[in-house]
């Protein structure tokens, strides 16, 4: 016994579907979730690379700002300019106790060690690394006029 269905086709009356999925169908769902699944892993990857770089910057701008606030605030207290070059800067100033030398000294960048430049702050003996993976450091000094005075 046959039946017809609305498409014109036939199917067997008798005949008991089993509930199920084919393997054509099978293999496309499998694919799109693949896509899907990659595309989510892709995306996840990619926001915690960013989130790194973005920590990172983060950390060099508040190391700059922190030795941009100790230099200003050593250059205010000076009550001299011992030694002004292009890689080193010795200030006296004034403490509580008498006077203290502080001196600033850059090591540029070097090629053969692939190391990165350093900017050293010493005040009594004591070195500590004020900034660090610099490419370039440049002190510019003016007169009142606002001219550029260039010092070696």
């Amino acid at each position: 016994m046959w039946a017809r269905t609305d498409f014109m086709s036939r199917i067997s009356a008798h005949s008991s579907r089993r509930g199920g999925f084919t393997l054509v169908e099978l293999m496309v769902a499998l694919s799109i979730s693949a896509i899907i699944g990659a595309g989510v892993l892709s995306a996840y990857l990619f926001m915690g690379r960013n989130l790194t770089r973005l920590m990172n910057t983060q950390q060099q701008d508040t190391q700059s700002r922190r030795a941009l606030h100790n230099f200003t605030a050593d250059v205010s207290a000076a009550i001299q300019l011992t030694t002004a070059t292009s890689s080193q800067r010795v200030l006296t100033k004034s403490t509580s106790g008498g006077t203290a030398t502080v001196t600033y000294v850059y090591a540029a960048p070097s090629p053969a060690t692939a190391s990165n430049g350093t900017l050293k702050r010493t005040e009594n003996g004591t070195e500590r690394t004020v900034l660090s993976s610099l490419t370039s450091f440049v002190l510019t000094y003016y007169n009142e006029a606002g001219t550029a005075i260039t010092q070696n």
